[in-house]
């Protein structure tokens, strides 16, 4: 058993990481790692699957990666890779999350379009300057943003 246990750490690993069979030696192995207690105890053998869920909403995370930006403004895959580096929970998870970003960017009046990407594939995200302020202080309740209209 402990040896299926190993191969299944490394096929994990591999996947992960994107390393190769040769890559991979014994040392990578934690001790912990190699032996799980009982057939049914998995979560020594892949660390990434107990990471907790974010308490913070999609409109917060997303604001926080825009935010953490130099420009304040990122593309699509940007802010997908933000959340991941940042909360690992996503990295296991399927694209249901990727559709919650798409969803609350495309549908929330607090993040605007900012122009084409560089690439000319996709556009920047950006936050409404109305909700700059509440996202800066860590306020990311929904809101709608308060929209100048122009009068006549």
């Amino acid at each position: 058993m402990d040896r299926l246990c190993a191969e299944a750490l490394r096929d994990y690993q591999r996947a992960l990481f994107g390393l190769e069979r040769h890559d991979l030696t014994p040392t990578l192995l934690h001790p912990e790692m190699t032996a799980p207690r009982n057939l049914f105890e998995t979560s020594s053998l892949f660390p990434m699957l107990d990471q907790p869920k974010p308490q913070h909403s999609y409109i917060g995370l997303i604001a926080m990666a825009i935010l953490s930006s130099p420009e304040k403004k990122m593309v699509l895959s940007e802010v997908y890779e933000w959340i991941m580096i940042h909360y690992p929970y996503f990295r296991t998870r399927g694209s249901g999350w990727r559709n919650s970003i798409r969803h609350n960017l495309s549908l929330n009046d607090c993040f605007v379009k900012a122009g084409r990407a560089a690439n000319g594939k996709g556009h920047y995200w950006a936050v409404h300057p109305a909700c700059l302020r509440d996202f800066e202080r860590g306020d990311f309740r929904r809101r709608r943003a308060q929209r100048k209209v122009s009068g006549k």
